[in-house]
């Protein structure tokens, strides 16, 4: 522990799969096994931010710079918030970075993610 001192914040320490786990497949394959059956839920596909982007705004049919714009429109609300959702299972992204990304606070990005 004492040599990851200084080393500041990683990322990779963040990308967890069923928000307990740490590790690649092969090891959450053997913790899996050793919970004798415990449900162990792996995340979808990974997809380009970009691609998300344009299929959500597509589906709702608005412009894909909607996202970012100022605004509470109930669609832009509701397209967002799916937006959210995939970005952060299908495009492993943050809150702090989607938030970043839409203009938007990161405590924000949490609320419309729950909302599905």
């Amino acid at each position: 522990m004492e040599e990851g001192i200084g080393q500041g914040h990683m990322e990779g320490y963040y990308d967890v799969v069923d928000q307990r786990f740490l590790g690649d497949e092969e090891f959450i394959e053997k913790v899996d096994k050793r919970a004798q059956g415990w449900e162990v839920e792996t995340k979808g596909p990974k997809v380009p931010f970009s691609r998300l982007v344009e299929a959500v705004a597509q589906e709702h049919g608005i412009a894909s710079d909607a996202f970012a714009r100022p605004g509470r429109h109930r669609r832009w609300v509701r397209a967002r918030a799916m937006l959210v959702y995939l970005a952060r299972e299908w495009s492993r992204i943050s809150s702090k970075e989607l938030g970043s990304r839409l203009h938007r606070d990161p405590s924000l990005m949490s609320r419309l993610y729950a909302m599905y």
